[in-house]
């Protein structure tokens, strides 16, 4: 089973947003799929405003970058799931709008990948 989500937290941090933009940058000069990016999901049972954050991490550089978490609706049940087997995830997308002052905001959508016969709906 897969399923698409918007990746959480990315458009109001500028560190998270210049990561996006090279990466996004890196894949278009060389003509690489985004798909070919590495994304680690890992659970922040730390985080203070939520219990049950999993970050979203991309391969930069040689390098794994935070850039975001999973939603937080997501989240809650994703956890329980990452404590019984990995949960494999997929960079989708990396766009980017104008937010109506001339800056370009970049977004993230992964796909994250159930295996078995697990119902995630």
């Amino acid at each position: 089973m897969r399923r698409m989500v918007n990746v959480a937290g990315v458009t109001c941090d500028l560190t998270r947003q210049g990561v996006l933009r090279s990466i996004s940058e890196r894949c278009k000069s060389k003509g690489v799929p985004y798909s070919s990016i590495k994304v680690s999901l890992k659970q922040d049972k730390t985080n203070e405003y939520d219990k049950n954050a999993v970050a979203v991490y991309l391969d930069c550089d040689d390098s794994n970058k935070m850039i975001g978490f999973v939603p937080k609706d997501i989240a809650v049940d994703l956890t329980k799931l990452m404590d019984l087997r990995p949960v494999d995830s997929e960079l989708f997308i990396i766009g980017s709008f104008d937010d109506g002052e001339g800056n370009n905001i970049y977004y993230c959508k992964i796909i994250l990948k159930f295996g078995g016969s697990v119902s995630y709906e």
